[in-house]
């Protein structure tokens, strides 16, 4: 997923109701030194949020157990829940009838590519398939970004974030049959702080500095800075056995509920059930097939034949057709996740001047994008958080409402007149961003500005997106669902330092600073809130909207779920008819 800085993504990432207001409740894990501790995994970490803290979701809203809950210090606020969470909800209703989960059967899945490789540190949208079926992280997030136990069975974070005990889950074993050890979990985070293997979540690992394991199964992190992203670390930290992952290019190394059977690149990876899986009853399913189809017709065609069960990230054109199939189940997948938007080379005139970039802003029809192009699929907004962000502020949100009276008078402003740039995109990459740049050149010509649109093949527009070789570029970003201070250190048009903007403010890198490194969810709050001011100040970047990434699903599949990254959860999925 190369824009979400995961280095460049330019990808695909969904409701046009209103947008509640949501608090991010792991700031109940700073604060005071935490210790988790849980027997159970919730696997549909997307699902509507309970009524309350403790209370089990209704029988009627999941098809899996009740998450196991995690007691906040007792000093920590309640967590606030929405007045509705409808768009937080990924898992679909199961069927009454679908009874319990049963085991057996072959879940055939399908996307547009093929796997680039087994290494779970190498983020790229065509891998997303394999990194919770051959792999386990340390953690997983539920809905309410809280981490609940997977191969860490409990955590102790120092009080002024700098340190984390980590306790590992005994009894796991890695595909080739070792158990797992702390040995390898240091492995795993020397594995991707090394340049050479291209990871794109490099800086969510770089404040580790010290990594300490005083006994098999304990793990001690110390950290360059307090690092209230950590838990964003931990839930990426897939456990590598150190002694069989050679070659992550041909063959996984993970501990995961499936196991690597073949590989046909090109064609299709199959997997098999892992019969020593630690998680005990699971997986149901005996083997997954995951197919590359990558002619879009020919991909819905798969799903609504039976030939496949499961299709991801097909084209938003085909989403309302696919929901009248009474065979199907649609599901628009991880909202929040990534965001399109536009960002400028601001040393290129005439691009270089604030104003004009305000004057595109208010120019962006983010209405008619979502309704026309996303197909309502999505929400517009001005800044790159969603509402269950700590860093999100309603009072922010869609302050550059559609004005064309406004950018004209911008423009006047600035004293500029036969104003002309040029805009890249890659309808081979993105279609909708190509669409997205038509609506905006549309705009703009009415108020005498000149936007040409240069649809480019993808290696091209890759060449110019890496040297910033640009006026203005349609792109997509991610890591918008996970700790604000990983967006803000990731994503390639959002970092402080090296941006492929160009742009650069001493107080901006200051805030993004400060408000990383610190861990009371207050004062964080209200830094987040100075960083989103300054990105509608200087418009370097225009948000425009939340980017789907569509499920399509036989009605027979249940159990579907996926994690707060989007990825399927195939542990837990099962064939009613099995």
């Amino acid at each position: 997923m190369q824009g979400q800085g995961q280095s460049r993504q330019h990808t695909s990432s969904w409701s046009s109701q209103p947008r509640p207001r949501r608090t991010l409740n792991r700031r109940r894990l700073f604060g005071e030194t935490l210790v988790v501790t849980a027997a159970g995994l919730f696997v549909a970490a997307c699902q509507s949020a309970p009524a309350s803290p403790t209370a089990a979701p209704s029988s009627a809203a999941t098809a899996v157990p009740a998450p196991t809950t995690i007691a906040a210090p007792t000093n920590a606020p309640p967590p606030t829940v929405p007045a509705s969470s409808a768009q937080l909800k990924v898992m679909p209703t199961a069927p009454a009838s679908a009874g319990a989960p049963k085991s057996g059967g072959t879940l055939t899945m399908a996307q547009k590519a093929d796997v680039a490789n087994f290494d779970p540190f190498y983020l790229v949208q065509n891998n997303a398939f394999i990194y919770q079926s051959l792999y386990d992280s340390l953690i997983l997030y539920d809905e309410k970004m809280n981490p609940l136990p997977r191969l860490a069975e409990s955590w102790d974070l120092a009080k002024d974030g700098k340190s984390i005990q980590l306790k590992l889950r005994k009894g796991v074993s890695f595909h080739s049959g070792r158990e797992v050890e702390s040995s390898d979990v240091a492995y795993s985070i020397s594995y991707v702080q090394d340049p050479k293997h291209g990871s794109q979540i490099i800086d969510l690992f770089a404040p580790v500095t010290k990594v300490e394991t005083p006994d098999k199964y304990t793990v001690v992190l110390q950290f360059n800075r307090a690092y209230p992203a950590v838990f964003d670390m931990l839930n990426f930290l897939c456990v590598l056995d150190k002694d069989g992952a050679a070659n992550l290019k041909a063959k996984p190394a993970g501990t995961g509920p499936f196991t690597f059977e073949s590989w046909e690149p090109g064609n299709q990876v199959v997997l098999v059930k892992n019969k020593n899986y630690w998680d005990s009853g699971k997986p149901y399913l005996d083997r997954l097939v995951l197919r590359a189809i990558s002619d879009a017709s020919s991909l819905v065609t798969s799903v609504r034949s039976g030939d496949v069960d499961l299709i991801w990230n097909f084209q938003l054109s085909q989403y309302v057709d696919l929901q009248k199939d009474p065979n199907l189940q649609v599901s628009p997948g991880l909202i929040g996740s990534s965001y399109y938007d536009m960002t400028f080379n601001v040393t290129r005139d005439p691009v270089s001047d604030k104003l004009v970039r305000q004057a595109i802003n208010y120019a962006t029809d983010r209405e008619q994008f979502v309704k026309n192009v996303l197909y309502g699929v999505s929400q517009p907004t001005d800044i790159p958080f969603p509402t269950y962000s700590i860093a999100y502020s309603k009072e922010l949100d869609q302050r550059y409402s559609y004005d064309l009276d406004k950018a004209k008078a911008l423009l006047k402003q600035a004293g500029k007149t036969n104003v002309s740039f040029a805009a890249i995109a890659s309808s081979q990459i993105q279609t909708e961003s190509v669409t997205l740049a038509q609506i905006v050149q549309a705009s703009l010509k009415q108020i005498g500005v000149n936007m040409t649109v240069q649809n480019l093949e993808s290696a091209r527009y890759l060449d110019l997106d890496h040297h910033s070789d640009f006026q203005m570029m349609m792109h997509t970003f991610g890591r918008s669902n996970t700790d604000p201070d990983t967006l803000l250190r990731g994503a390639i048009v959002w970092r402080a330092k090296d941006n492929v903007s160009k742009f650069s403010s001493p107080e901006y890198t200051q805030l993004v600073d400060e408000a990383g490194s610190t861990v009371d969810p207050d004062r964080r709050k209200l830094l987040y809130q100075k960083i989103a001011e300054i990105m509608l100040d200087q418009s370097w970047t225009i948000t425009v909207a939340a980017a789907p990434s569509p499920y399509a699903y036989t009605k027979k599949l249940q159990g579907f779920a996926y994690d707060r990254q989007g990825y399927p959860l195939p542990a837990g999925m099962w064939l009613a008819g099995a």
